[in-house]
């Protein structure tokens, strides 16, 4: 992955985190206006699990991409071996002659 898609990837995962913790606290806020939870360790332990699986889902992404990048140069360096066995074939065969 080249540095700048692996910079893009980092703040999307942390704009992505910064939006559902804003959700969360905005969604937080209302229900504990119009009295519905209290603010207490239910909130918190909540927020924290939304927080988690965000982070998990962004961690994947990152995972995923470095692995689409790595499996890109390895059909590369396969592609340059069957070349140079290719070229290799067809080569020895005529220094013999």
């Amino acid at each position: 992955m080249s540095e700048d898609a692996s910079n893009m990837s980092i703040r999307e995962f942390l704009k992505e985190v910064g939006i559902t913790s804003q959700r969360k606290i905005e969604e937080t806020e209302r229900e504990r206006q119009i009295g519905g939870k209290t603010q207490g360790p239910d909130m918190r332990s909540e927020f924290a699990s939304t927080l988690a699986t965000t982070v998990e889902r962004g961690i994947g992404r990152l995972v995923d991409a470095n692995m689409d990048d790595e499996t890109t140069r390895l059909k590369a360096l396969q592609t340059q071996e069957r070349v140079a066995l290719q070229t290799l074939q067809i080569a020895i065969p005529n220094l013999r002659t």
